[in-house]
């Protein structure tokens, strides 16, 4: 987790049981930082824990966030899509597709991105 990183500091936003999208009443944020996320794809770093179903949460660490955010900002045209999360973090697909959107929602919520269609994100 870099300190200094835009995205870092938008996080600090986002509050406990907020929803990632008013439409729903699932995907709210059960977890903030300082919570330690567990799992595969987070190796005990500080993030949030996201609602994703009923019985279902996903772990999504700021690092993992930094590294889709810096990726997707670098290319030209910056969008965060399917095709783009598929080749570029394949394990994290291949492990629960949800990360997608959660990720894309995350940084809508937080004002560096907007949804421009079903599963397209345009990332600032």
């Amino acid at each position: 987790m870099n300190p200094n990183h835009p995205l870092t500091k938008a996080l600090q936003s986002l509050n406990q049981n907020d929803f990632l999208d008013p439409k729903y009443n699932f995907q709210q944020i059960l977890e903030i930082p300082p919570f330690i996320c567990k799992g595969k794809n987070c190796k005990n770093q500080i993030g949030f824990r996201i609602s994703v179903g009923c019985r279902k949460n996903l772990n999504v660490s700021i690092d993992l966030l930094e590294r889709v955010y810096d990726e997707i900002i670098s290319h030209r045209n910056k969008i965060f899509d399917q095709n783009v999360f598929q080749s570029k973090f394949y394990d994290l697909y291949k492990t629960n597709p949800s990360y997608f959107h959660i990720i894309g929602k995350i940084i809508t919520k937080v004002g560096l991105g907007k949804r421009i269609s079903v599963d397209k994100y345009l990332f600032f």
